[in-house]
């Protein structure tokens, strides 16, 4: 099995990987000349990925390897609070000028005082990457999880009851008051966030029932299909036409477009990744023409789709908050609601820090070691061979 600490190299990778691509960080990266310091990490950190399923595979064997993965892992965690400290000197000590950008004089004394910091990390995973060439990894052509998304399907109902993004929820219904100004809601964050989670907290509100007269739920996926897409809305909110055989985007649009007239719909898209404004465009179309106060709600990975869907109305999904983070953990460590074990809470509530409040990597650890007793797991006993959770 692979320990506590292998798993969360993955999780600690995907987060930072989330905040490099991130518009407001590389508006700031472009003010302070660091584009390209921070592109090259970002590339090598994207190397990296490619090869990480078969390092974490292989780190349950072989103690040099899960020295690496705890490197990586240290280093993740410095990068992100790097980042961290970028942001907020420039929004604390400028106030809100990283969308106006900041005066010449201020990115002079920004950069000054980040650059070494900069350069340091660019060069320390440059090391790393280099380190993981000595281990000939296989790498894993699917970089983003590609296998796993074609089989994956997810659907309205809740398979468990949900912990926090209680807020997310209430303003998002908000939003989807017949009165609101928006017809698309774009929800965006890396996975594992818990996007798909509070779409169905949304979809599944009674209040959110009361407002529309039908609904539907799409699972879109990496493979856009507009008249796929089409066809699985008309399956859900009327009965096919009898004898009907026309499968062209036309007929299909145009059969929606009957079933919706004068109803107020709700149409949930779950993981859109479709980049192409034109065929974002042609989806738009595909569902106007319902009654006023119809809603799309939009869940993507994609900072870029959800701008393309609503460039002022979209909602960036963040990290989960510590309360909450710790009772997701214990839902699934510990399904009978009581810790059994001094140990298990401290080295649980450890667990629950590194995970760096991302709830598939919580729920995912708590599963692991659900019914074992600390000597029957590893993620209980120890982060790889240097002590509970210790980072070299």
């Amino acid at each position: 099995m692979v320990a506590a600490g292998e798993l969360l190299a993955s999780v600690a990778l995907k987060a930072v990987c989330g905040k490099l691509v991130d518009a407001t960080l590389k508006n700031i990266a472009l003010q302070l000349n660091f584009n390209k310091d921070l592109g090259s990490i970002e590339d090598k950190l994207s190397l990296i990925q490619s090869y990480l399923k078969d390092a974490e595979r292989r780190s349950s064997k072989q103690e040099s390897v899960r020295y690496w993965l705890k490197k990586l892992k240290a280093a993740a965690y410095d990068l992100e609070d790097m980042l961290l400290d970028l942001e907020s000197r420039i929004s604390t000590d400028y106030g809100e000028e990283v969308q106006g950008g900041a005066s010449a004089g201020q990115r002079l004394l920004v950069r000054f005082k980040m650059a070494p910091k900069v350069i340091k990390m660019r060069q320390r995973i440059q090391q790393i990457a280099d380190d993981m060439n000595t281990f000939n990894f296989r790498k894993d052509n699917n970089t983003v999880d590609e296998e796993v998304i074609k089989k994956r399907q997810t659907i309205s109902r809740p398979s468990e009851v949900p912990v926090g993004r209680v807020d997310e929820k209430e303003r998002i219904i908000s939003m989807m008051q017949p009165d609101g100004e928006h017809f698309i809601i774009p929800v965006h964050g890396f996975g594992g966030l818990g996007k798909t989670t509070l779409a169905r907290m949304v979809f599944n509100d009674p209040r959110t029932e009361g407002l529309f007269d039908v609904r539907a739920w799409v699972y879109v996926s990496v493979q856009f299909d507009i008249a796929a897409i089409g066809q699985d809305i008309i399956s859900q909110l009327g009965k096919p036409i009898s004898g009907h055989t026309d499968t062209s985007l036309e007929s299909i649009s145009n059969h929606l477009s009957a079933i919706i007239n004068e109803k107020r719909f709700l149409v949930v898209l779950d993981d859109l990744w479709e980049e192409n404004p034109l065929e974002l465009a042609k989806l738009r179309t595909l569902l106007e023409g319902g009654k006023t106060g119809s809603k799309i709600l939009v869940t993507t990975r994609s900072q870029k789709v959800a701008r393309l869907m609503n460039d002022n109305g979209d909602i960036k999904l963040g990290i989960l908050p510590s309360n909450d983070c710790w009772e997701l953990f214990q839902a699934q460590a510990f399904p009978h609601g009581t810790v059994d074990d001094g140990d298990k809470e401290s080295i649980g509530r450890e667990i629950v820090e590194k995970c760096k409040g991302v709830p598939l990597a919580l729920a995912s650890l708590g599963f692991l070691v659900q019914g074992r007793k600390t000597s029957q797991c590893d993620i209980w006993a120890d982060d790889g061979d240097d002590g509970p959770l210790k980072d070299k």
